[in-house]
């Protein structure tokens, strides 16, 4: 019965987890385009790491889609920071 309830545990643990992911990348894109950015949030479970995707407009036309935060300027990385925090509080 305790290894049932264990994997039942484990089983709803990883269904919230895919939850959260999936409401955080909807309200980061949402919150984004507020300002005209387009992006995504890339949630690596097994390796313990997220990455962000953040491309302005003016990127668009010169660059790639999905630069790193790396290439964004201060004031970008700032309001990208805050559409994650306010995505993953939600």
């Amino acid at each position: 019965m305790l290894k049932d309830s264990l994997q039942r545990r484990i089983e709803k643990w990883f269904d919230f987890r895919r939850h959260i992911a999936l409401r955080t990348k909807l309200l980061f894109t949402h919150s984004l385009a507020n300002r005209g950015f387009f992006g995504k949030v890339l949630f690596n479970h097994d390796e313990l790491k997220l990455e962000l995707k953040v491309q302005t407009t003016e990127q668009a036309a010169t660059q790639g889609f999905n630069k790193d935060l790396k290439s964004l300027s201060g004031g970008e990385k700032s309001f990208s920071t805050i559409c994650l925090l306010l995505a993953l509080w939600e």
